[in-house]
């Protein structure tokens, strides 16, 4: 589930249902007579925005109804539990193998309508006795592992365990054991990627990037670990670092450095209290910030960004044109800067409809009186179009890889000041 979840997910046990604890006593006498089954996790999508937007009373009348619902249309020999705060189990027998995909066509049916006058989706993952596990740990946390890969696709999705979750879940625990060691050995590096004037080629500011570079001179790119470490408790941590580098390159070479700020980072309380305790007058800070963050909690998104404008913060809408791509919330927010999304530039110039959605955003920057800049500009081609449109900065690996700070200070660039006055 989302943050919001955390936060509001309240919702007390049910007493009509048995508890985790009976469900496993119950399961693991099951599993000692019968031939094959299914252990099904369900999971509430979104409760805890149903938490929210409905209160807690109308939470819990959701959830009494669920749980109804799959008592209701499970035989029964097939055991029901609440095993969560909006999480189901269910554990059914199989007379035949070829009967697994009918739970998941099952499952699907029952949320079709609205429940308690509310529209209801489930994610769900499913795993299979004795192909998945023998016991019932083994079957429940292999559901979980599915569960977890349902999640993840949105609502109505359900999953079958394959090993390939539980590899993938090795991999995330490998991954957040490289993000605490370099957390506690100062491993994360920052290099930082030229952003460039179109018209004059000119480097007019930096991206700074978070690269983890172990003893021996490993290196691992963001998109390693970037993913997990939004998520993970250390971002405040990391986050933190990378304001004060920031900070401190952008006085020390006196330009505009861009740091990328995650949805967790950018909405807590104590955001704004980090960043001004480090600010510098004079330094040149660009805050990008994905649409989707902006979306999560308008409100408060356009509280943060006024205050920082206010202070001189530049604020960009990073990857501009995907997921969540609204005009209607652009008119409200203090931006300066809109980024092309490196989706769009790596079909130009020849995809003409994305030459037309290109065209598009930067004659909208140009009405709105903020700058564009496209990312991930790797051909020149795709210079020579964004430089006939108009749009005003490019960044890529045509005119420039990332950079350790070694690199930039042994050579000799020279600095345009990237110009995003209003």
């Amino acid at each position: 589930m989302g943050k919001s979840d955390t936060l509001i997910n309240k919702n007390p046990p049910l007493s009509n249902f048995i508890n985790f604890k009976e469900f496993a006593i119950k399961v693991s006498k099951k599993l000692q007579v019968i031939k094959a089954g299914a252990l099904a996790r369900i999971d509430i999508f979104e409760m805890g925005y149903i938490n929210l937007i409905y209160g807690f009373e109308k939470g819990n009348k959701i959830l009494e109804a669920v749980g109804n619902l799959l008592k209701k249309h499970m035989r029964y020999t097939d055991i029901v539990a609440k095993t969560g705060g909006d999480e189901f189990a269910i554990f059914v027998e199989l007379p035949k193998e070829e009967n697994t995909i009918a739970i998941a066509e099952k499952l699907r049916e029952l949320f079709i309508f609205p429940i308690e006058n509310v529209t209801v989706f489930i994610n769900a993952g499913i795993s299979i006795f004795p192909i998945d596990g023998k016991t019932f740990t083994e079957l429940f946390e292999k559901a979980g592992f599915a569960l977890k890969e349902a999640k993840k696709e949105g609502p109505n999705v359900i999953k079958f365990y394959t090993l390939a979750f539980e590899e993938k879940i090795t991999d995330l625990l490998k991954t957040e054991t490289l993000i605490e060691k370099a957390i506690r050995k100062g491993l994360f590096k920052f290099y930082y990627q030229p952003i460039f004037d179109t018209k004059t080629l000119k480097i007019s500011g930096f991206e700074a990037l978070a690269r983890i570079v172990e003893e021996d001179g490993n290196l691992y790119p963001a998109e390693k670990f970037i993913y997990v470490l939004e998520k993970h408790h250390y971002i405040d941590v990391f986050e933190e670092k990378l304001i004060k580098e920031a900070i401190l390159k952008s006085k020390k070479w006196n330009l505009p450095i861009s740091i990328n700020l995650s949805e967790r980072g950018f909405l807590t309380e104590t955001f704004l209290k980090k960043i001004i305790k480090y600010y510098q007058s004079g330094c040149k800070i660009i805050i990008e910030i994905v649409e989707r963050t902006l979306i999560k909690d308008p409100k408060r998104a356009i509280e943060i960004l006024t205050k920082l404008k206010e202070i001189g913060f530049y604020i960009v809408i990073d990857d501009f044109g995907t997921g969540y791509s609204s005009l209607a919330y652009l008119k409200d927010l203090p931006f300066d800067m809109l980024k092309i999304d490196i989706s769009f530039i790596k079909e130009l110039p020849y995809n003409q409809k994305v030459r037309r959605i290109v065209e598009f955003i930067v004659e909208l920057g140009k009405k709105l009186k903020v700058k564009i800049c496209a990312e991930g500009v790797e051909k020149k081609e795709q210079l020579e179009f964004l430089k006939n449109i108009g749009c005003d900065y490019v960044q890529g690996f045509l005119l420039g890889k990332p950079r350790s700070q070694k690199e930039i200070e042994n050579r000799s660039f020279h600095f345009n000041l990237l110009n995003i006055s209003l």
